[in-house]
């Protein structure tokens, strides 16, 4: 038997079932996907194309090229699917094109082994997983970084052709989050000479024109459309861009230490193979322009001003591209613990996936059954023929590649990305429905739309997050006028959003008219009236 990467079909089946479950069958989650949808919703519903509007506001921290693509295949396939199903397609779509490019980039980089073995690894990044699956403008970022590295991969090669592509791939980063999404890989691209003499030839320098005029073309241009749409959008967005960047306080090493420790595995300790393997020889260029890539990367993260671990997304391409190039070095030992660890971890939860779900359907046992209604109070579940052949095709599939796959170089990452891939279709199976139930702001969004009166058309709002102004748009199409932004407060209706247990304090001459919240939330929302 030919080992699993080598076989065209079977390959693209475990690439087909990473991407597709979880990007239709439920409604936007808080709070990257349900920032997403509110995005493409104002695209689609009012016209807001050229900037993103979330909820009537401009949406600055995000450019638009994610979401463009959102509103296209929301539009594509609104016959069959609800707006934000269609939308989160795109990120299926993009995420295809990334993993595409990190295989081109480790090809040209090191080989064809290598680049299989990039993308396996990619595809075993626990931090990527769930994000790969929601309307999120990272993940077009993602393939235009990916593009990018694949530019400066081939510049040695065809280096006029390179200049092109490292341009575009730049402008999809930028177009999709803005100027900290092109800093590290400009930063490389500029210094790749005085890393590698592979990189130092005149002709090289020259594709950096090309580049050039790709970025001033297609970026000045989207800049110059938004400021003639609205004057000062341009010097608006530039400031959004900037206070971005701060010095970093020294807990932020603390914070980025203990979140790329798991969400770049298994990455990291494959790129320090890479290293430690290649001491004793002369390092590639490619591992030394790699190395510039993720230590850039690195550098850029510790500069944003609001760390989250979702901007850790950008470490993971170049980390993935050198842990690709220690895959087929591996020493057996690490190789089978990485792929047995993976494989028994990975039958362990998803047999609790199995449990719980039998638990849920019948009630037995009764304690698991018991805290799966704890956890999501008022969630009543259903037997669907559609999830349990979907988890079924799973399991046997992932059983299969266990027992019959054969030893290679690449059944470390195999094995561990299959069983991120078994456990990821489980969830999004067996236990959707559940896991929707709890994520989902639409009981609670209808629930605000039938207690706003009639007529309606001011509401001020306090303390409201990003998420909630997004789904009571798309969900109820209620839109308010936020006091923390200088709205001036003149509206018969007040919209708060707080901690339970904490006080509003609103002062005298309010009604209160409604309260909701999810099931297991903290956070409540209460609709006010002003009196007269």
């Amino acid at each position: 038997m030919t080992a699993l990467p080598r076989m065209p079909v079977l390959f693209a089946t475990l690439l087909l079932a990473y991407l597709l479950p979880g990007l239709i069958g439920h409604d936007p989650w808080k709070t990257e996907d349900a920032i997403g949808i509110g995005i493409v919703h104002q695209m689609l519903d009012h016209g807001r194309w050229i900037v993103p509007y979330l909820a009537g506001e401009p949406y600055l921290e995000d450019g638009p090229f994610h979401y463009w693509i959102a509103a296209l295949t929301a539009k594509l396939f609104g016959l069959v699917l609800a707006p934000h199903d269609g939308a989160r397609l795109a990120s299926g779509v993009m995420m295809a094109v990334m993993l595409a490019f990190v295989h081109l980039a480790g090809r040209e980089l090191y080989g064809r082994t290598e680049g299989i073995g990039a993308v396996l690894t990619l595809l075993g990044c626990l931090g990527l997983l769930v994000h790969a699956h929601e309307t999120l403008g990272d993940i077009s970022m993602l393939a235009g970084q990916a593009l990018a590295w694949y530019g400066i991969a081939l510049a040695t090669r065809r280096p006029h052709r390179a200049g092109w592509l490292l341009g575009a791939g730049l402008v999809v980063a930028a177009l999709s989050k803005g100027l900290p999404a092109v800093v590290a890989t400009i930063t490389v691209a500029l210094t790749a000479p005085l890393v590698s003499s592979a990189w130092r030839r005149r002709e090289y320098l020259m594709s950096l024109i090309a580049t050039l005029l790709t970025i001033l073309v297609f970026c000045g241009g989207w800049l110059a459309l938004a400021e003639s749409r609205s004057g000062g959008l341009a010097l608006a967005l530039w400031h959004a861009n900037a206070a971005q960047f701060a010095p970093p306080p020294a807990a932020v090493l603390g914070y980025w230490g203990q979140t790329l420790a798991w969400a770049t595995w298994p990455a990291w300790p494959l790129a320090l193979w890479t290293l430690w393997e290649g001491r004793r020889r002369t390092v590639a260029p490619g591992t030394r322009v790699l190395i510039g890539a993720v230590a850039a990367t690195f550098a850029v993260l510790l500069f944003l001003s609001d760390p989250r671990e979702v901007y850790a997304l950008p470490l993971l391409v170049p980390l993935a591209l050198l842990a690709g190039a220690g895959v087929p070095t591996l020493r057996r030992g690490a190789a089978n613990a990485l792929a047995w660890f993976g494989a028994m971890s990975a039958g362990l939860l998803g047999a609790l996936m199995w449990l719980g779900w039998f638990a849920m359907m019948t009630g037995f046992p009764p304690t698991i059954a018991r805290n799966f209604a704890k956890l999501e109070p008022g969630h009543l579940p259903q037997f669907s023929w559609t999830a349990l052949t979907v988890a079924l095709a799973f399991t046997l599939g992932w059983v299969w590649l266990i027992l019959r796959g054969e030893r290679s170089v690449f059944r470390s990452v195999t094995f561990w990305a299959a069983g991120i891939t078994l456990l990821w279709g489980l969830a999004m199976s067996l236990i959707l429905s559940w896991i929707d139930y709890g994520k989902s702001y639409r009981t609670v969004a209808q629930a605000l739309k039938k207690n706003v009166p009639a007529g309606t058309r001011c509401i001020e709002s306090r303390g409201l997050g990003e998420a909630q102004r997004a789904v009571f748009d798309y969900h109820a199409e209620v839109v308010t006028q936020r006091l923390e932004h200088g709205a001036e407060a003149r509206c018969p209706l007040l919209l708060v959003q707080a901690r339970e247990g904490e006080s509003d304090n609103i002062g005298s001459g309010w009604k209160l008219l409604w309260e909701g919240r999810r099931p297991r939330d903290r956070e409540r929302f209460r609709l006010y009236q002003r009196q007269p």
